[in-house]
């Protein structure tokens, strides 16, 4: 059990869709018991879960993306030739019922082109089958109303997923990356950098900042960060990344720009809005790790924030 809860989501998502397979399988084999031509496909049913359901098992949290794809494209084709096999109404909406799922789940786990997609061969699916088993009266109207609802269940999940996402990775407040954001970033991006074309990391810290929430109030705090950060945006390119680490903390994150170039970025910033910051600027080499060019940031952003308060800034 403990090993169940341990696998990422979209893996134990699969796992319950195979044993849902497999349930599904065994009650229509004894709906239509009667039916010769089903208790191979039965079989075959069976075989492929179970092999669905060993591999996850085994590979757990190592399973790669394209292979959950394999299982899903195959779960929905056995259970559609199956349906053929049967040519029963009910066994057409119980395909249905398995396909909306797999497009669901893509819906969920893949949002975006990974939807359209499952869609797409859903929709065909439904009406190849429909056709080959001749059980809708008229073909097109059925559907285009399964379809639509398909579609209308499918779009509103991916929308729904993809706003619960964006509010995950952006700080409600000033709109840039939070701590999730940046994980996922660096994640993406794992290899970024090693073109050898030059990356600079910016780490900032707002001065005094604790003195304006408990003179002038949060809000006012707040007001103050979205001020900043909205000047900001006006200056940083569209591949630069601006993250809000917590609190009055800030990283900026610049491709193809060395440490001159973001000192030049800094005075910009600076230029654009009143508020006082300390700032540690550093190249970001690719050999170098992300937390360690951090550390080497902080520690200048700490000297830089040592004379701003020596100069009575």
């Amino acid at each position: 059990m403990r090993r169940l809860r341990s696998l990422p989501g979209p893996v134990w998502t699969m796992l319950l869709w195979a044993v849902g397979s497999v349930a599904n399988a065994i009650v229509l084999a004894v709906w239509f018991s009667d039916r010769l031509s089903y208790g191979e496909g039965w079989i075959h049913q069976v075989l492929l879960e179970a092999v669905v359901i060993v591999v996850l098992l085994v590979l757990a949290a190592r399973t790669p993306a394209w292979l959950l794809h394999v299982f899903l494209v195959l779960q929905m084709w056995s259970i559609a030739m199956l349906c053929v096999a049967l040519g029963d109404p009910v066994s057409v909406a119980t395909w249905w019922v398995g396909a909306m799922g797999a497009v669901l789940y893509a819906g969920y786990w893949w949002h975006g082109i990974a939807t359209y997609a499952y869609l797409s061969a859903f929709s065909l699916g439904f009406l190849v089958v429909m056709w080959l088993t001749d059980t809708a009266q008229d073909l097109t109207m059925t559907w285009i109303l399964y379809t639509t609802m398909a579609a209308a269940l499918a779009l509103g999940l991916n929308a729904l997923v993809g706003r619960l996402e964006d509010q995950a990775r952006y700080d409600p407040l000033t709109g840039m990356l939070n701590r999730n954001g940046l994980n996922t970033y660096l994640e993406i991006h794992a290899t970024a950098g090693r073109t050898g074309l030059p990356r600079s990391l910016v780490a900032i810290d707002l001065d005094g900042f604790k003195a304006v929430n408990d003179t002038l109030g949060h809000v006012a705090g707040d007001r103050m960060l979205q001020s900043m950060t909205s000047a900001w945006r006006g200056e940083l390119r569209p591949d630069d990344l601006a993250v809000r680490m917590g609190g009055d903390e800030f990283l900026l994150i610049l491709p193809q720009t060395d440490t001159a170039g973001a000192v030049t970025l800094v005075h910009r910033l600076r230029a654009a809005d009143p508020t006082r910051w300390s700032y540690g600027a550093v190249d970001w080499p690719s050999a170098e790790s992300f937390d360690a060019a951090l550390a080497r940031a902080d520690r200048l952003l700490y000297e830089d924030k040592a004379t701003r308060t020596g100069d009575g800034v």
